[in-house]
């Protein structure tokens, strides 16, 4: 199965976080990865574009790869339930192994080395946490805010 570099990595993603992820944490953590890495190597694992949005960073393209990733049964998705009203979609491995071809094995071992970092955290902390990076400050971004809505954020913010 052919995926492209960005479809791998939220694979790669989901894939090695520990349980089931919502489209909110994956957001949150493939910006925040994506910062590790130009602060190590000074290059981005993606090539998402972020942008400032109501929760944080984020990148419609993400979305479009989840949608693929679906439909291509590389994961899959189930609704859980926190009460009896609300509900919210969760994404797990579908197939049993996937060729990363794209990914090379220091950008996985970054992305290990950020999902052990950021083990437990749930969206909610992941958002908090986003906000906290410094291209969300040099925006003025601030959490439930409108600030600089739908501008790009600059990961290579010094």
């Amino acid at each position: 199965m052919k995926l492209n570099k960005n479809q791998e990595f939220l694979s790669y993603l989901i894939f090695n976080h520990f349980g089931a992820i919502t489209i909110t944490s994956i957001m949150k953590l493939a910006y925040l990865v994506d910062l590790v890495s130009i602060e190590k190597s000074s290059e981005q694992i993606s090539d998402y574009k972020y942008i400032r949005y109501f929760y944080g960073p984020f990148a419609k393209e993400i979305k479009e790869d989840i949608e693929s990733l679906l439909e291509k049964k590389v994961i899959k998705t189930e609704e859980i339930f926190f009460s009896s009203e609300v509900g919210t979609s969760v994404y797990k491995k579908a197939s049993k192994d996937l060729d990363l071809n794209h990914i090379s094995t220091k950008e996985k071992e970054l992305i290990d080395g950020c999902l052990n970092e950021l083990r437990g955290f749930g969206a909610k902390m992941l958002t908090n946490l986003a906000y906290k990076t410094k291209p969300m400050v040099a925006l003025g971004a601030t959490f439930h805010g409108n600030e600089n809505l739908k501008k790009e954020l600059n990961l290579f913010e010094k």
